[in-house]
């Protein structure tokens, strides 16, 4: 049985656009009525996450909450929300409507769990995620290594994080830079934050990575009810 989703996006509109190519990447369609029928609500007015979490910006939850709450009105029996950061309020979306809603995070470490269980994961995010610890709490919980880097290099993260926001260019070789200063024996970098993977998917970048909006997308697909894509 096939499901209507609902995606709360705009956070920010780039990450949201990159998501739908996910979601159409991955989908197994031969024609248009094989494709994920999906609500996307660019809703750029959701306040800052991270500004909040520091206590510098007023709280998004409701308009987070009210997104949903639309998207529901709207037919959607299912709700996905491609940022990171906003999983701080995850439960009481949850809470506020009477349709599931995807755990990103919990889709990342559950992907990891099966696919690199002896990794050490070295999370980009921003600062709200860092500080929100919403990583480390379901991380802890499935037994995973997760490693935070200082705060010198989070606040280097978010500078690259908000020039995706600015739509500003982007120095790969400063990318790589910062990688090389942050990677661990047996460590691979995983992308905890919905602006990072428009970055990484750059040639120049040759660090190995884990994709959180690639495993929403392909998560979003299958909860649905839609075929995945084979794609090596």
């Amino acid at each position: 049985m096939k499901k209507k989703v609902g995606i709360i996006g705009g956070m920010g509109p780039a990450a949201t656009l990159n998501f739908f190519k996910m979601v159409i990447k991955y989908t197994d369609a031969k024609f248009d009525q094989e494709h994920v029928n999906m609500i996307i609500d660019n809703n750029t007015s959701i306040e800052d996450r991270s500004a909040f979490i520091f206590k510098k910006g007023p709280n998004p939850k409701k308009e987070l909450i009210s997104t949903a709450k639309k998207l529901e009105n709207y037919g959607a029996e299912i709700i996905a929300m491609p940022c990171n950061t906003a999983h701080f309020f995850y439960e009481e979306i949850k809470e506020s409507i009477n349709i599931p809603i995807i755990n990103m995070i919990e889709a990342a470490a559950n992907y990891i769990l099966k696919e690199k269980k002896d990794k050490n994961i070295i999370l980009l995010s921003t600062e709200g995620t860092y500080k929100s610890k919403i990583y480390e709490k379901v991380f802890e919980r499935k037994d995973l290594n997760l490693i935070i880097p200082s705060e010198d290099h989070q606040k280097k993260i978010m500078d690259l994080i908000y020039k995706v926001k600015k739509n500003e260019n982007i120095d790969y070789q400063k990318v790589n830079d910062i990688l090389k200063q942050i990677e661990v024996p047996d460590g691979i970098f995983l992308l905890g934050c919905t602006e990072l993977p428009i970055i990484f998917t750059n040639k120049d970048i040759t660090e190995e990575y884990i994709d959180t909006v690639e495993i929403l997308a392909k998560k979003v697909i299958q909860e649905a009810g839609y075929r995945l894509k084979n794609i090596k």
